[in-house]
């Protein structure tokens, strides 16, 4: 019985030491993407001049004034982001057992993403763009690793819940679905 007991104390120790691994996995997602997008626009507003370009991605950073928001904008669109982070972070905090690890994932890719492009409108008034590929797609907009890693999560995430929601479909119903008569 005191084996037991035991048995059952080290499975819960082992499983909160897992569980908050999984959360530091997390955060440390969240603020690398959110990082390595800040030190890129720094060193790009740092250094204006740089441009690092081959035949069809240019990465630079173009000052124009007439991008920057109004404050009532800034606010607005501030409290938009704001929202949208502290629902997903809520919901990551709150689902996380329930979730696989590609989810966990694709939620602090988008996290992080949002996150660094919410500080260039706190600080910039705009967020700061610095990838242009027009030479490849004409008239595509500029954009920053920010917004590849919302792309990258929103893509997997949206892929993950269309899995989960084929795999929910129970059997019977698909064969019934393949069995009628759609020609009447």
């Amino acid at each position: 019985k005191i084996n037991s007991n035991y048995n059952k104390l080290e499975n819960k120790r082992v499983s909160k030491m897992k569980e908050k691994r999984q959360y530091i996995l997390i955060i440390v997602l969240i603020l690398a993407v959110l990082l390595i997008d800040q030190t890129i626009k720094y060193i790009l507003i740092a250094n204006e001049n740089i441009q690092v370009s081959n035949n069809a991605i240019k990465v630079h950073y173009e000052k124009s004034e007439e991008q920057c928001l109004k404050n009532t904008e800034v606010v607005t669109k501030v409290l938009t982001d704001l929202l949208i982070i502290v629902i997903l972070t809520r919901f990551l905090i709150r689902q996380m057992p329930n979730m696989n690890v590609a989810t966990r994932i694709s939620l602090a890719f988008i996290l992080g993403g949002a996150s660094s492009n919410l500080i260039d409108k706190i600080v910039q008034k705009k967020v700061i763009n610095y990838i242009n590929i027009s030479s490849i797609i004409s008239e595509f907009p500029s954009f920053n690793i920010a917004n590849i890693f919302i792309g990258i999560g929103f893509v997997i995430f949206v892929i993950i819940v269309g899995i989960d929601l084929i795999k929910l479909k129970p059997r019977k119903e698909m064969a019934n679905f393949e069995k009628r008569d759609t020609c009447k």
